[in-house]
């Protein structure tokens, strides 16, 4: 009789240690599917957290103060080689620009611009940008703004890539 009582303790062991590593499977796939449940959702806040950055305001590069002669009409003169340049940097890079049309406090008889002739001139500038493919989104045109010389055009840009900039 002592034999089989000894088959059937190596039984039960063997029953036990398979019972054990089913136990320990069990346990492993569980905690496999919670790490994987966490790792998704902190994917999830990292790809959101990507998708959606924080709206980083443009910081000022730089300005321009450009000499622009205007007829009777508010039309743009002959001699637009600068305005050129501020067009084809606006398109070529990521920038922006805010122009001003300076205007100062007018007396009767004044020989200075009237409203109507500044509203004509900012008129003209924005179809000389518009004919040149620079989206209304990429300019700011301002009546008035900063004090400068007659007959000048300040032009101020903005942008984010501030070192790859050509000024």
């Amino acid at each position: 009789m002592r034999p089989q009582a000894h088959v059937s303790t190596t039984c039960d062991r063997r029953i036990l240690k398979a019972f054990y590593t089913q136990y320990v499977a069990v346990l492993l796939i569980i905690l496999v599917f919670t790490v994987g449940a966490f790792q998704r959702a902190s994917l999830t806040e990292v790809v959101s957290s990507v998708v959606a950055p924080a709206a980083t305001k443009a910081a000022p590069i730089g300005g321009l103060e450009i000499a622009q002669h205007f007829d009777e009409l508010g039309q743009l003169g002959p001699d637009t080689a600068q305005l050129e340049a501020v067009a084809l940097v606006i398109r070529e890079h990521d920038v922006k620009a805010s122009i001003s049309l300076p205007v100062g406090m007018q007396k009767i008889d004044s020989p200075l611009p009237t409203v109507e002739q500044s509203l004509a001139r900012l008129a003209s500038i924005e179809r000389f940008f518009k004919e040149r493919g620079v989206g209304e989104d990429a300019l700011e045109l301002v009546i008035g703004g900063p004090v400068a010389r007659s007959g000048t055009l300040l032009v101020r840009f903005e942008g984010e890539d501030h070192d790859n900039f050509p000024l």
